[in-house]
C-alpha cells in the first residue's frame, strides 16, 4: 500500500529507522571482518606439514653407508652428471 500524505514526523522516523538499521549491518560486518584474521593461513598449515615431513628423514653420512647404499649413491650421481653435462658435487644424502 503507497502512502502518499506522510508527515515530517513520519518522514524522519522512517528515515531514522533505515540509519539505525545501517549501522547495525556496518557493525556486524565489521565483527565478521575481523573474526578473520583468527583463521589460520592455509600456506602457513602447508610449511608446517613440510617441516613436519622434512625432519622425518634422516641424513646419513656418506660414510656410515652400506655398499649397496654406497654403489646407488655414485649411480645417480654420475647419471645425473650424464643428464647436465657439467660437473656435479654431491651435498647430502638422505635416507627415505
Amino acid at each position: 500500500m503507497i502512502i502518499l500524505n506522510i508527515s515530517l514526523v513520519e518522514a524522519l522516523k522512517i528515515a531514522l529507522n533505515s540509519i539505525i538499521l545501517l549501522f547495525i549491518v556496518l557493525i556486524v560486518l565489521m565483527i565478521v571482518v575481523s573474526l578473520f584474521k583468527y583463521i589460520p593461513k592455509v600456506d602457513a598449515l602447508a610449511n608446517k606439514q613440510k617441516k613436519k615431513a622434512s625432519h622425518s628423514h634422516k641424513y646419513t653420512a656418506f660414510d656410515e653407508m652400506d655398499e649397496d647404499m654406497q654403489v646407488a649413491v655414485l649411480t645417480a650421481t654420475i647419471c645425473y652428471k650424464n643428464e647436465i653435462k657439467n660437473d656435479v658435487k654431491l651435498k647430502s644424502v638422505r635416507k627415505l
